[in-house]
């Protein structure tokens, strides 16, 4: 289980595993930063792990962050507490406050002590049309040199004034930031926000959401932090939403059938060799693999959440289950192979760092577990009359979180026209 991956109560161990994994993290996103970096790369990175974090049911793991920082005790670790206390939800922002009074109290400070969580709104523009309203907001900080341009997107015609897209640009210099503004208004009707406005248009936008429970961009959780300290607001004016998870290398719009096909050919052709070096030309896995990696492809994007790399227990259960008995036929010998396929191809993107989710070991025990009732399930699909009760509640369950992310890409689609 890791920590794009829940998708229910962790269980005890879980929890531990998952604290060791937030020490990961917040070790790999200091070592990334520089000794003196900028108080808007230092905000990224805090907001990045926030955004990764603030996802039920992980939010109260989120609590390890201050404790973790602390533990290290350096200056980047100062910097990092200090822009929780800025931008984190409370109590964790009183949290990492507290830690970093005490990592001071032991004459440890970051080097950007004072310049962190100051953002200030210098400049807000709307445009308005029957199906979105496109907010955009320039991000100043005192006394420094950039500044950054959010872009947000609040949907009317289905969602009925859902935030449903969001971005930040990276820091660039006031004069370029000031530049895009003028080109993104060119041609347009819009009209300037007063600094209350814009956030009282959000708040109402972001509840919207999560009412409806929208998955939305990653990046709408890495900038609302941002934007609600420059709008003058506590990050918790905005209610926790429902965030994708980030992009991998493998993710594929889920509109871009061409790109999917090219993806897939090379992905394919990588995996046949590798099959062919692991297991040979005489093996069930090198005779069924090909088909089986192409069908667990084609069901992430177009059933699954889209991710090409990222496989969970829970995927692979519904792949097994459910999606292969409905919808794909097999004789005798692919069915006997097609777990051993699934943890082979899952074993395969693993050795090209391209697997994310839970870890390949647990994967490949899950496939080895499944493997009886997978086969009776397979076997069963020509007897119609059986009832499967469990696989229909997956099914259920499936189809609202693809209704739900189908609903928020579309709306994102019609308002990038």
């Amino acid at each position: 289980m890791t920590i794009g991956a829940a998708t229910t109560q962790p269980t005890t161990p879980e929890i531990a595993d998952l604290r060791d994994e937030i020490e990961g993290l917040v070790e790999e996103f200091l070592d990334g930063v520089s000794d003196c970096p900028e108080p808007a790369d230092l905000e990224y990175v805090a907001a990045s792990l926030l955004a990764l974090l603030d996802q039920p049911p992980l939010a109260e793991l989120a609590e390890a962050l201050p404790e973790v920082a602390e533990r290290r005790g350096d200056p980047g670790a100062a910097g990092l507490l200090e822009a929780l206390a800025a931008l984190a939800r409370q109590p964790l922002a009183g949290q990492a406050a507290a830690a970093l009074d005490r990592l001071r109290a032991r004459g440890v400070d970051s080097p950007l002590a004072g310049r962190v969580g100051r953002m200030q709104l210098s400049e807000a523009r709307i445009i308005e049309d029957e199906a979105a309203d496109r907010l955009l907001v320039v991000l100043e900080r005192p006394r420094e040199r950039e500044a950054q341009l959010a872009l947000l997107v609040v949907e009317r015609e289905e969602t009925g004034g859902a935030l449903v897209e969001g971005l930040l640009t990276p820091p660039a210099s006031r004069r370029e930031v000031r530049s895009v503004l003028r080109k993104a208004l060119r041609g347009v009707q819009d009209r300037q926000l007063a600094r209350d406005e814009v956030a009282e248009r959000l708040v109402t936008a972001t509840a919207r959401a999560a009412d409806l429970e929208l998955v939305l961009p990653h990046d709408v959780g890495i900038g609302l932090p941002l934007i609600a300290r420059a709008l003058g607001r506590d990050p918790g004016a905005f209610p926790q939403l429902m965030l994708e998870p980030p992009s991998g290398p493998l993710d594929v719009d889920p509109e871009d059938e061409e790109g999917l096909e090219d993806l897939l050919d090379v992905l394919l052709e990588e995996f046949d060799e590798y099959v062919h070096a692991a297991h040979g030309e005489d093996g069930r896995v090198f005779r069924g693999g090909h088909y089986v990696a192409g069908s667990m492809l084609h069901w992430k994007h177009g059933y699954g959440d889209g991710r090409l790399g990222h496989w969970t227990r829970a995927d692979v259960e519904e792949y097994l289950l459910d999606h292969y008995p409905r919808r794909l036929s097999a004789d005798d010998d692919l069915i006997a192979c097609t777990p051993a396929c699934v943890a082979a191809f899952l074993g395969f993107l693993d050795e090209r760092d391209l697997l994310t989710g839970d870890p390949p070991d647990e994967l490949a025990l899950v496939c080895r577990r499944l493997g009886p009732r997978f086969e009776r399930a397979e076997r069963d699909r020509v007897l119609p009359s059986l009832p499967r009760a469990e696989p229909a509640a997956r099914r259920r369950d499936g189809r609202e979180r693809r209704t739900k992310r189908k609903a928020t890409r579309a709306a994102r689609r019609r308002n990038r026209r």
